[in-house]
């Protein structure tokens, strides 16, 4: 049994208006945040639904930088393509022009030192680098150049030109995440940007009674083809042909040989994974190198360009109307092909980044159905909490007034 006194008065009053006070905070804790929900407390099973709705929407929102990231290096990428499209364009146009035999030798050479401006120009395109300074047509070997030029002496000029562009990147992609589980390529390797003809190598040795000695690995174009021991040449074949890579594999029927066919425009990339599968059917003699005695056929953009200048610089017309210009047509219609592939690609994120704003504006207005706050709600509340409270103190200072008898007591 309680005793009534004041200080029973007093402890009430104390308590309930902290209650009040404690409601009075949290209505305009409310009414400043604008969110019913500030603390887990206050409506646990609404929170957690409310957390699960804001970790979405950031999800969505990352996505979509991602995107808005991806779609402005495709811009820059597509810039630098549209102007080694021209470059090409004009060479073919020279080409045309000196193959139909009514210039002289001395009017082809002015073409030629045209021809090996422009060949020059293309070449620092593809070593072009975006705005983080990362070589665009590298594969992921962006911290280098993409291609190297090497200088030799030609026949009809009295100064050292390209004569060879070597690729220095690698066939490795790059993905970008652009949502729960779905990924885009980004990278474009120039060994395919810059190629003209399909590639096809014959090894250098004979593949008769060849075995898989060991439980090994090769590696194509940056794709991991895994092989068993005891695996014979024509399951190699077989596995080679059932992956993924852009490479068909055959047996030559004539020298015993393992013959790679690109099935699209680029250059092989070549290297033994585990073991020294391609070593020993004389494909490779270390990392992305062909052994000797290999034979191949195919070549760059660069490779049919150099052609057409240095036809120019011999008058040879029956070669520039042949072979050189079917591999410059081979060239534009690849590059052609990678352009629209490119484009094909940004207008997929395009689209996915419309989606995904749709998808977070829902996410958002759902988690703001449930922790939004009704301001007029809230201000009645508020008002009431306040009339309450004034009551409180209304009735507090009537009733506990101090005596001299509370003091004596």
């Amino acid at each position: 049994m309680n005793r009534v006194s004041s200080n029973m008065e007093h402890s009430n009053f104390l308590h309930f208006n902290r209650h009040n006070e404690l409601a009075r905070n949290r209505v305009q804790d409310q009414m400043s945040t604008q969110y019913r929900i500030n603390r887990l407390r206050e409506d646990p099973a609404a929170a957690a639904q409310s957390m699960r709705f804001q970790s979405k929407a950031t999800r969505l929102e990352r996505y979509s930088h991602n995107i808005d990231n991806t779609i402005n290096y495709f811009s820059v990428v597509e810039g630098n393509m549209a102007q080694a499209t021209e470059i090409l364009q004009r060479i073919r146009e020279l080409t045309v022009q000196g193959a139909n035999g009514t210039y002289t030798q001395e009017e082809t050479r002015y073409m030629a030192m045209e021809v090996n401006q422009l060949l020059e120009e293309l070449l620092m395109v593809g070593n072009s680098r975006d705005g983080n300074g990362l070589a665009l047509f590298a594969g992921t070997h962006t911290n280098g150049e993409a291609f190297r030029g090497v200088r030799t002496n030609v026949a009809g000029s009295p100064i050292p030109l390209l004569s060879n562009v070597e690729y220095l990147g690698n066939s490795d992609s790059r993905l970008m995440q652009y949502g729960d589980g779905f990924t885009i390529e980004t990278q474009f390797s120039g060994n395919r940007v810059f190629w003209a003809e399909n590639q096809r190598l014959m090894g250098a040795n004979s593949v008769a009674g060849f075995v898989v000695q060991q439980d090994s690995s090769i590696i194509i174009n940056g794709q991991e083809v895994n092989l068993n021991a005891g695996d014979s040449i024509h399951t190699v074949i077989n596995r080679i042909n059932n992956s993924e890579t852009a490479v068909r594999a055959s047996l030559d029927p004539v020298f015993n040989r393992l013959v790679l066919t690109t099935t699209e425009p680029h250059q092989l990339s070549l290297s033994d994974g585990v073991g020294s599968v391609f070593n020993d059917l004389g494909i490779i003699d270390g990392p992305n190198n062909f052994a000797d005695g290999v034979i191949s056929y195919g070549g760059s953009m660069f490779d049919m360009i150099i052609a057409a200048r240095d036809a120019m610089l011999n008058g040879d017309q029956e070669a520039l109307s042949g072979r050189i210009l079917g591999g410059l047509d081979l060239a534009f219609t690849n590059l052609n092909n990678v352009r629209a592939d490119l484009g094909s690609r940004e207008n997929r994120l395009a689209m996915a980044n419309n989606r995904l704003g749709h998808e977070t504006l829902s996410y958002i207005r759902w988690d703001n159905s449930l922790r939004g706050l009704n301001f007029a709600e809230a201000a009645t509340e508020l008002s009431h909490i306040n009339t309450v409270l004034q009551a409180t103190y209304s009735m507090a200072s009537n009733i506990l007034q101090p005596t001299l008898m509370d003091f004596l007591r």
